[in-house]
């Protein structure tokens, strides 16, 4: 059987349902290391100082050509960059380096990368839209984006992918409706939770990573939601049924895998996205805009306050505590 983790929420269990004192219980923090030592400090510094100066450098490095701009002569300019992205591939493949140092300047030099993309644009005024500068730098940092294995290079990839499929239905994609647009960007964002999801089910709990989880969800969430909208007050038919379809797919399996992980994240997100909807579908049929006004107010104040009870409810009923995990 596999032992369970004492974490804050247990202790917070046994000392309300005890006789406990403070200072056993800051004792049991201390204990489990609940309170963070020394060891948790210095892997916190060491993550904190090397992420610190890459991006300290790399905004001077901006900054840098910002302001000399003019002064600078063209091989100098694309010089110092490709230099710049030389030294950090140097610093990611030197093997004595450690694995953070590493991950770090992989990711410096994917930002880089753009920088020299946008260098190379104000040189000789290519002319690109700004769909084929986020494409092409896209696709050049793709590759490091998959084998690092680093959540915020992931989150950049992403970030990147996200951006030029918007554009791209902007600039290039004039057919498009705006819900075909949202309905890619929900795959997108959908698959790579899912994916990363998957990945981690069979680390440890510390080493998930969470963060880029829930915010890969919370732009797919977001991106659905606006996609429905769009479908309730547009006229592009197939779109909207598609967008509904997805939603009711994905936001169905999503609150459905939030119940089974017992997740108030994704309960809760899921939930304000319904309510949103059904929002949109208060005021389409409705004209007058005051009764609108007072409607929509209603249903907002007496649904999110339900929904909020329900949330700390459940939190009570699974984590034994009112923090929503």
């Amino acid at each position: 059987m596999e032992k369970r983790k004492i974490t804050r929420e247990i202790i917070h269990i046994i000392s309300r349902h005890s006789n406990w004192q403070a200072a056993e219980v800051e004792s049991a923090f201390k204990e489990h290391s609940i309170y963070a030592g020394s060891r948790q400090w210095a892997g916190f510094l060491n993550l904190l100082l090397p992420g610190l100066g890459v991006s300290l450098a790399l905004s001077g490095i901006i900054f840098f050509f910002a302001y000399n701009w003019a002064a600078m002569h063209k091989f100098v300019k694309l010089g110092m960059v490709e230099g710049a992205i030389a030294l950090s591939i140097a610093v990611a493949v030197w093997p004595r380096v450690p694995a953070l140092i590493k991950n770090i300047a992989l990711a410096a030099a994917s930002v880089l990368v753009g920088a020299l993309f946008a260098v190379f644009g104000q040189i000789y005024q290519t002319g690109a839209d700004a769909y084929d500068f986020f494409l092409g730098w896209t696709m050049f940092v793709a590759i490091w984006v998959l084998v690092s294995g680093f959540a915020p290079l992931w989150l950049l990839g992403l970030a990147l992918v996200n951006t030029s499929v918007f554009l791209y239905s902007e600039q290039v994609a004039e057919n498009w409706s705006p819900q075909t647009a949202y309905n890619i960007l929900f795959i997108i964002n959908t698959l790579a939770a899912v994916i990363v999801e998957i990945r981690s089910l069979k680390a440890d709990a510390g080493k998930r990573p969470q963060w880029f989880i829930q915010t890969s969800a919370i732009a797919a969430i977001v991106a659905i939601t606006i996609s429905i909208v769009f479908s309730i007050f547009g006229s592009a038919v197939m779109e909207g049924v598609a967008a509904f379809l997805l939603g009711l797919i994905g936001l169905g399996t999503g609150m459905a895998y939030g119940f089974k992980t017992k997740s108030i994240f994704y309960i809760s997100s899921i939930s304000f996205s319904v309510i949103v909807i059904i929002c949109a579908l208060i005021i389409k049929p409705i004209h007058d805009p005051i009764g609108t006004f007072f409607i929509v107010s209603i249903f907002l104040i007496g649904s999110t306050t339900s929904l909020i009870f329900k949330l700390i409810k459940l939190s009570k009923q699974w984590h034994g505590s009112n923090q929503p995990d």
